[in-house]
């Protein structure tokens, strides 16, 4: 009966997933002038609009309406939902949250054959369903880090279009077209929303959210403060871009410094792991009871996590934040 379940639940995953994307690619197929134009209504304001529109307002974060209508419904989602966008994926958040509740169950079959051990199971279930997650996230940090060392060079292009007689958004509009993904990709979302009828300052703003980034927020504190309060923008942007050219250094050698340290931890890490290993090639049968036995089990599970403590305990004593 349980494993009926469980299959009836792998099959009604996939078939929302199979549907997720179907939709999601026609979506994108059959956007023709007409509905464009209407998206652009939307978001636009007359002169007698008494709020700034909000163009995240309606994200779709399911392209299935009945799943879109849950999800929205959710607080914390929105968090997530945001982790896709600075990570830059088209995907919806509904269709990485059904490929995890698949993984999940897919993980906990299997393991659940293999070992016959429920608690084991679910820690399987947990690990491959966090696959999408970790995934998400470490296309976000590579993002952000690109997005960080092209910063200093764009903020000294915008210092020298501010020179050279041009608007701030006249500047933006150039480093755009001089800039790849993702820096010209994202000065290129906040233009649209000016062009929409956002504010400059609640675009910027906008534009912290897509962006982890502390320099960036440097950024447009200052532009908002001298927008408000006045001062030479060209000067300010070369001051930062100088900050975060030397904090690249600093972080360079932090860097080194800490290298011994994290070579260290990858080590300890991985020498029960090659031990097992060659357990397993001398003696195959010395490490069965580990998955036999209760107690085996019990002990294999412990130790597993107090070598997960002991990662977390050596990365953050080895991460220093600059």
């Amino acid at each position: 009966m349980n494993a009926f379940i469980v299959q009836f639940i792998l099959i009604f995953i996939i078939s929302i997933c199979i549907i997720e994307l179907y939709l999601y690619v026609r979506r994108g197929r059959s956007l023709n002038r007409n509905e464009i134009k209407a998206k652009i209504n939307k978001f636009s304001v007359t002169a007698s609009s008494l709020e700034n529109p909000d163009i995240l307002r309606n994200r779709r974060l399911s392209n299935v309406q009945f799943l879109n209508k849950i999800l929205v419904n959710i607080p914390f989602l929105v968090r997530l939902d945001r982790l896709l966008q600075q990570a830059n994926l088209n995907s919806p958040l509904g269709f990485f949250l059904l490929l995890s509740l698949f993984l999940m169950a897919l993980g906990f079959y299997c393991t659940s054959l293999l070992t016959h051990n429920s608690l084991i199971a679910l820690g399987g279930a947990l690990a491959v369903g966090s696959i999408p997650l970790l995934y998400v996230r470490m296309k976000k940090r590579e993002r952000m880090q690109k997005f960080e060392q092209q910063l200093p060079e764009g903020l000294d292009f915008l210092a020298r279009a501010l020179k050279a007689g041009h608007a701030f958004t006249g500047s933006m509009k150039l480093a755009t077209e001089n800039f790849e993904e993702p820096l010209g990709t994202e000065f290129a979302r906040t233009l649209e929303e000016v062009n929409f009828g956002v504010s400059t300052n609640d675009a910027l703003k906008n534009l912290l959210d897509r962006v982890d980034s502390q320099d960036l927020r440097y950024f447009v504190v200052s532009v908002i403060l001298q927008r408000e309060t006045g001062g030479n923008l060209a000067e300010i942007m070369e001051s930062i871009s100088h900050i975060i050219r030397e904090r690249f250094k600093f972080r360079d050698k932090i860097r080194v410094l800490s290298a011994e340290g994290k070579f260290s931890g990858v080590l300890l890490c991985a020498l029960p792991f090659l031990i097992m290993a060659y357990l397993q090639v001398v003696n195959p049968t010395y490490l069965e009871i580990l998955l036999t036995d209760s107690l085996g089990q019990i002990i294999a599970g412990v130790s597993a996590s107090m070598m997960c403590l002991g990662i977390f305990m050596m990365r953050k004593t080895t991460k220093i934040e600059i």
